[in-house]
């Protein structure tokens, strides 16, 4: 993960690459966010800020655009607040100060600042029932930044996912229903938010696109064991299941079944592992629970009650 000490590094959200005309950028504003940028600002900051951001980006800027920049009257770029910023101590200052962040949608998208239980819930949801393709729009050649999560579990995603997409971002997605014929009904939840695409591929570090066989937990060895279990469960409530007679999950990242797997050993489970070869020729990664037991729900804080009424009928069973 992308880290400044203790807080998200959000200056990795801009991207040269697609960023490459001002109303693309990726804009901050906060209570104290303009007093801060004038502070850090050299004295003749208009001179300055002009020649740097021709430097890094071949862009022009207007003097005017600069004062509305100090106004307040528009959010400050990214790229122009870390400009301004000499050490770690003036970022971690700009960080702490961002209440939001937008593009020229102006929808105020907010982002976590530090890691949390319920951010790395949501990460194991995005590693296990989410996507983030690379695509472009047809009609314009511009990226789309598009965040997808497919369910069947309709109650989960309307009293959990969604409740928590709002509370992390100030996002509501947008909700595709789908009946096919013979299948359960599927909904998909869809989010077009670069801010949010951008935090996940480039902060977070998962990998955008077809990540299945190199998704990993992030930061696995340096994260607390909370963090660690609140992604786990993420994952098992959306990608979990009934495998080989037991409750578990798959993957087709060995690694990730790997991480897994130690992690739920140490923290007491017996686990069994086993592999096999998809529809699609390749090799995925199964992972199970020996034994069905109330630990699973209490110690992983499973939030899917379809899951969770699984794993009770089972213990009934088995006793």
């Amino acid at each position: 993960m992308r880290m400044i000490d203790n807080l998200f590094d959000l200056f990795a959200l801009h991207d040269a690459e697609y960023d490459k005309y001002p109303k693309s950028w990726i804009r901050a504003s906060g209570k104290n966010l303009n007093k801060i940028f004038c502070k850090l600002s050299p004295g003749n900051y208009l001179d300055f800020l002009k020649s740097e951001i021709k430097l890094k980006t071949g862009i022009n800027i207007s003097t005017q655009t600069i004062k509305d920049w100090v106004s307040g009257r528009y959010g400050i770029p990214l790229i122009a607040l870390e400009i301004v910023s000499r050490n770690i101590q003036d970022k971690k200052k700009i960080i702490n100060s961002i209440e939001y962040l937008n593009t020229n949608s102006h929808h105020k998208i907010v982002l976590p600042k530090r890691p949390s239980p319920d951010l790395f819930y949501f990460i194991g949801v995005i590693i296990g029932g989410g996507s983030m393709p690379v695509s472009i729009r047809k009609y314009n050649g511009k990226r789309r930044w598009k965040i997808a999560i497919e369910m069947t579990a309709i109650d989960y995603v309307k009293t959990v996912l969604i409740p928590l997409i709002k509370s992390l971002f100030n996002v509501k997605p947008r909700v595709y229903k789908r009946k096919r014929e013979g299948k359960k009904e599927t909904i998909t939840l869809i989010m077009n938010s670069k801010i949010v695409y951008r935090f996940l591929e480039k902060i977070i570090e998962i990998p955008p696109g077809k990540k299945s066989n190199k998704v990993e937990i992030p930061d696995f060895n340096k994260i607390n064991d909370r963090l660690i279990m609140a992604t786990i469960s993420g994952i098992l409530d959306t990608e979990g299941g009934i495998h080989m007679f037991t409750f578990g999950g798959s993957s087709n990242s060995k690694m990730l079944r790997e991480q897994i797997v130690e992690f739920l050993s140490k923290k007491g489970f017996e686990m069994k592992i086993w592999d096999w070869i998809n529809i699609k020729g390749g090799r995925t990664y199964s992972f199970g629970f020996k034994k069905i037991n109330r630990n699973i729900i209490k110690k992983l804080k499973l939030k899917n009650k379809n899951l969770i009424n699984y794993i009770m009928r089972a213990c009934e069973v088995t006793g």
